[in-house]
């Protein structure tokens, strides 16, 4: 029974009885070794076993996994077959969850195969670029204007901020101090767009002109420069006459209405000999004789300047000979307008003098110079032999109707005669004018205007006209029992339009300026009944007299008074 039991435990629990068992003899000790090297034999044939068997069960598992993977292709083959069939009948059908976890299963092995390039922008998300093509920060230079307004403390012009830009930026009566002129020199040294710079009429003065001929100096893309009305004095005049030394690319210029006497002339002469002008404006200023003697000196060495305008001053008759002078010499000179500085007789005849030699003047105007009948004649000479003079304009000249008969006939002799203009408005002229004047008008195209048509002189071929002026000449304009009549709507208008065309652009006047141009079309009008008369027309509620009504009235008949 004892074998039986022993026989039914395992090798390690024999072995491990053994192990701990106490021999209790030397014979019980060579049992207990040989009973230990018996289980230890079987222990590392279990354990060789065990090690068998898990490799063949590694190599099922192996074989499994590798039946497994030939029916999947398997199945995907069939499947794609299935999938060929369905599409020949009908749209597929995407799966977008499946071509999403594709997609994305794709970019991240794209990913892992090419890294990106942490050098390269494009890889990067970044807000720099976005926010150069995002926000709205306008025209590059009004971020320049206003940091020059904050710079020098004042507020940006609302009008040069949308006009920044323009090719010409018109900016009159706007007003500039010392602060907002500096701001705008300033940014006009960056600007390069605007090619025309307006700004008549902001009380500039000293200072602010100062700063705009100083932007001149480095800015080669403004030629036109309007700085007239501006009360410029002695210090603007200097930066002027450097800006001129310097600047080459600006071509016209005017200083109009500053008040300049012949001071200002002197510190210009020597500039404006060499400049590149080719239109300069001087008219409403205070110039006399001195200033036209430096301005002959001008037009001598001149060779630029095209246009010159030095009307309204007070030019007499030797400044006028100095002019001539100069006028002889020059070949340059298109259009020069001397108008209203009372030349008088001698001014007159040297200017007449000289365009017999000139050959390039094309347009000169002589209105208001106090030309008498003298003139007239030696004006008559030129018209028979100049070949260049296209327009003359001699109005408002104390000249008679033989002076007018004298001009209308060197025209009509002389066949190559340029002129296609003649202004003799507010001089009379006789019916023999008009005769003469229908001969050169069917013979070539002519516009001539003239001043009333009187009836002395009439041939018996008149007498069944009907009489003009039969006491005298018809008055322009006329006061009759407090009413305002005007025979001479037309020079009215002209003369709106050259002295007031913003006016005459709105359509509407104050009675200051209504004054103003009835006194040049009738100086010998009474002023006190003229401002009652003209005080008690209709006007809006602006206080503004509308000009249609003058301009466009029905002719009221005529009444003559002696003059």
């Amino acid at each position: 029974m004892a074998e039986k039991e022993r026989s039914s435990r395992t090798p390690s629990q024999l072995g491990l009885k053994a192990a701990f068992s106490r021999p209790s003899s030397k014979s019980s000790k060579d049992s207990a070794d040989q009973e230990r090297n018996t289980s230890q034999s079987r222990c590392n044939t279990a354990l060789d076993r065990e090690k068998s068997t898990l490799s063949g069960a590694q190599g099922v598992l192996i074989t499994e996994l590798a039946y497994e993977s030939d029916g999947e292709e398997e199945r995907d083959k069939h499947d794609d077959a299935q999938l060929v069939e369905n599409t020949s009948d009908k749209q597929p059908i995407e799966d977008s969850s499946s071509t999403s976890s594709d997609a994305k299963r794709k970019s991240q092995v794209e990913t892992k195969i090419n890294p990106p390039d942490i050098f390269n922008d494009q890889e990067w998300d970044t807000d720099l670029e976005d926010e150069e093509e995002t926000t709205d920060m306008g025209p590059p230079f009004r971020g320049l204007y206003s940091y020059a307004c904050d710079r020098y403390g004042c507020n940006p012009k609302s009008y040069f901020m949308r006009h920044i830009e323009d090719k010409e930026v018109k900016m009159r009566h706007h007003g500039f101090t010392k602060s907002e002129s500096y701001a705008l020199a300033e940014v006009l040294k960056s600007i390069i767009t605007v090619d025309t710079l307006d700004l008549e009429d902001n009380w500039l003065r000293n200072v602010g002109c100062k700063q705009l001929c100083k932007m001149m100096l480095d800015n080669d893309n403004i030629h036109e420069m309007n700085l007239s009305q501006n009360q410029l004095g002695i210090e603007a005049a200097i930066q002027i006459g450097r800006m001129l030394k310097t600047n080459h690319t600006l071509q016209s210029l005017s200083l109009a209405a500053n008040a300049f006497e012949d001071n200002i002339a002197e510190l210009l002469a020597e500039p404006l000999e060499d400049c590149r002008l080719k239109f300069l404006r001087l008219s409403k200023n205070q110039f006399g004789d001195r200033t036209g003697q430096i301005l002959g000196g001008v037009l001598a060495a001149n060779d630029y300047i095209e246009t010159l305008d030095i009307s309204w001053n007070m030019i007499r008759g030797i400044g006028a000979t100095s002019l001539a002078k100069g006028l002889k010499e020059n070949i340059r000179l298109r259009v020069l307008d001397l108008s209203w500085n009372g030349f008088g007789e001698k001014g007159g005849i040297a200017i007449a003098e000289a365009l017999l030699v000139n050959s390039t003047l094309a347009e000169l105007n002589l209105s208001a110079n106090r030309l008498n009948d003298s003139v007239a004649t030696k004006f008559a000479k030129v018209i028979a032999v100049n070949e260049v003079l296209e327009i003359l304009k001699m109005n408002d000249n104390p000249m008679s109707t033989s002076g007018a008969i004298t001009l209308i006939t060197a025209l009509s002799n002389n066949p190559n005669s340029t002129i296609t203009n003649l202004e003799l408005q507010g001089n009379p002229v006789e019916y023999e004018f008009l005769r003469i004047l229908k001969e050169v008008q069917a013979a070539r195209t002519v516009t001539v205007s003239y001043g009333t048509v009187l009836r002395s002189g009439n041939t018996t071929q008149d007498l069944g006209k009907p009489a003009v002026g039969e006491c005298g000449p018809v008055k322009p304009v006329l006061i009759s029992e407090e009413n305002l009549i005007i025979n001479n709507r037309k020079r009215l208008q002209e003369l709106f339009t050259k002295y007031y065309i913003a006016s005459t652009e709105k359509g509407m006047c104050n009675p200051e300026e209504l004054i103003d141009c009835l006194l040049l079309m009738s100086p010998g009008l009474n002023t006190k009944q003229l401002n009652a008369v003209v005080q008690g027309m209709p006007r809006n509620h602006h206080n503004l007299i509308p000009l249609r009504n003058l301009f466009e009235a029905k002719e009221q008949k005529q009444r003559h008074m002696v003059s």
